[in-house]
């Protein structure tokens, strides 16, 4: 029950159901290894599976050089508490395509492959041709050879994210993964800090400040006292099935907000820069910029709502303070041949 209990709260385990887990609790086993301890290394045959409950790990890849033909090995991202690896290796009875190191003490619930083959392996299955799918039906992966495709689908993760979760927020450099939506729908929202001048003798109007003048930089805008400083969130772009994000488009002061569930296949950044030495990062970066309106444009699209909202307000006030007179008109004063037209 104990290890149920640590079972039904991990992220890992969150897409099993309660009978699944009740399985994997049955087969799993607890491990603690020291900082430097090799888990898994690069090459050799997968025994087992592990689940991170507490710490930090390193994946390392070792590649060969195909000018100088020496072995490097590079460090190409980190996982952490309710992370797992080592799926693959016992899926397809391949070796280990890289090496995972503990970073600290770091804590694990294991699972050997003949239970995993019993309890895990259909659902990990369903997932790799999810993966797959996605990525043979993107354009980004069009050119890609099948054994390019299948060690872009190793790396990927199939992650899914609630309604009206945060995904990505303020991202001005590359991140570690690329985000491709499989499904479900996602908003990208700006963080805009707007001025309202209504000077005593003048017309009241929208500012847009200097990006410059936000932060500890205000001194550059100066603020007068019949100002109004407001920050709005505005949604400037909806993104759906088929869609990316995150491979070094500007996100300053925007977020990727989900809309509701959303499934989405996460694909290291090395891998994409593998092929046609990441060329195709570039293309898509430039692609998404083109379609992210400007701060400008959003402002600009904002006043414009903003007008509108404030006309039908002044209509619908004009509409009740007006005073309605009663018609004074009386059926004598009506011409006798209209009023014959309508006898009938």
């Amino acid at each position: 029950m104990v290890i149920f209990g640590i079972v039904d709260k991990l992220k890992c385990f969150s897409r099993y159901t309660p009978l699944i887990k009740r399985e994997i609790a049955k087969v799993v086993y607890f491990q603690q290894f020291e900082d430097g301890r090799v888990i898994v290394k690069q090459g050799q045959p997968g025994r087992s599976m592990y689940f991170i409950l507490r710490g930090t790990v390193f994946v390392q890849v070792a590649e060969t050089d195909k000018i100088t033909g020496l072995r490097m090995k590079q460090i190409v991202g980190e996982m952490f508490a309710g992370d797992s690896f080592g799926e693959l290796a016992l899926l397809h009875d391949i070796t280990r395509a890289a090496t995972v190191i503990c970073k600290g003490t770091v804590e694990f619930l294991t699972i050997d492959k003949p239970d995993f083959d019993m309890v895990l392996k259909r659902s990990y299955q369903q997932e790799w041709e999810t993966k797959m799918s996605l990525l043979t039906s993107s354009p980004c992966f069009k050119d890609r050879s099948p054994k390019e495709l299948q060690q872009a689908n190793s790396a990927a993760k199939l992650v899914e994210y609630p309604a009206n979760t945060v995904i990505l927020r303020d991202a001005g450099n590359p991140g570690e993964c690329i985000y491709f939506i499989r499904s479900g729908q996602c908003q990208v929202v700006r963080e805009m800090t707007l001025v309202r001048r209504t000077p005593p003798l003048a017309k009241r109007r929208l500012i847009l400040p200097p990006l410059e003048a936000e932060g500890d930089n205000s001194h550059i805008f100066k603020i007068k006292s019949y100002d109004y400083v407001r920050k709005h969130f505005l949604v400037v772009c909806l993104f759906g099935k088929g869609d990316y994000f995150g491979v070094g488009e500007d996100f300053t002061k925007m977020s990727i907000i989900s809309v509701n569930k959303v499934e989405i296949v996460l694909v290291p950044r090395h891998v994409m820069a593998k092929h046609e030495k990441g060329r195709i990062l570039e293309e898509m970066k430039d692609k998404l910029n083109k379609q992210l309106p400007s701060r400008r444009e959003v402002f600009r699209s904002f006043v414009a709502g903003e007008k509108w909202r404030h006309y039908k307000l002044d209509i619908r006030n004009e509409l009740r303070t007006k005073k309605w007179l009663l018609n004074p008109t009386k059926l004598q004063d009506v011409p006798y041949s209209i009023q014959e037209q309508h006898l009938y």
